[in-house]
């Protein structure tokens, strides 16, 4: 989804404005973490790192 209808939909659901930094960072953080549970690097909370 592209970043102005990511910025839109947030307005319209939530009545926040987010900058197009904020989308670009969480998306980041997002695929880094779908990347991780796609090569088993995922955890569940509590257990130690391996």
């Amino acid at each position: 989804m592209p970043v102005r209808d990511s910025r839109s939909h947030l307005a319209g659901m939530y009545g926040v404005a987010v900058s197009p930094d904020v989308i670009g960072k969480v998306t980041d953080a997002v695929t880094a973490e779908l990347a991780a549970g796609r090569t088993g690097r995922w955890r569940r909370s509590g257990q130690p790192d391996s």
